[in-house]
């Protein structure tokens, strides 16, 4: 079973068939929502913040994060929500994001499986 954080933002694939309980989309927070992806027979799950995907969850329990061009503090808040449980963060210091101190250019790849980050 896994347990959603306090922003009821999901956190792996797990989360996402928790949050969604067969529907296709939901709203997840103020101006986010999560929905259900299926290109031809792959399913996958992205959170969409205004018009742009910020996150996808995949079966291999990858996730991949991008802040879209919008280095915007309410995206690197949605985006931390979504990677904490991992014991990652990110930061900003003089408008370059950091994901656990290494620069990151706008999006990257978690392997939850294999404890890896590609940026």
């Amino acid at each position: 079973m896994t347990n959603l954080n306090t922003s009821g933002i999901p956190q792996s694939w797990g989360d996402c068939l928790i949050v969604l309980n067969g529907r296709d989309a939901k709203k997840v927070a103020h101006n986010t929502w999560l929905f259900k992806r299926i290109e031809e027979d792959y399913v996958y799950y992205a959170i969409r913040y205004h018009n742009t995907d910020i996150a996808e969850f995949y079966l291999n329990g990858d996730i991949h994060i991008s802040n879209g061009g919008w280095d915007t503090s309410t995206t690197k808040s949605r985006l931390n929500a979504i990677i904490s449980r991992y014991g990652l963060r990110i930061t900003q210091t003089d408008y370059q994001w950091y994901l656990n101190d290494k620069p990151m250019h706008g999006s990257a790849v978690i392997e939850t499986k294999m404890g890896t980050v590609i940026l």
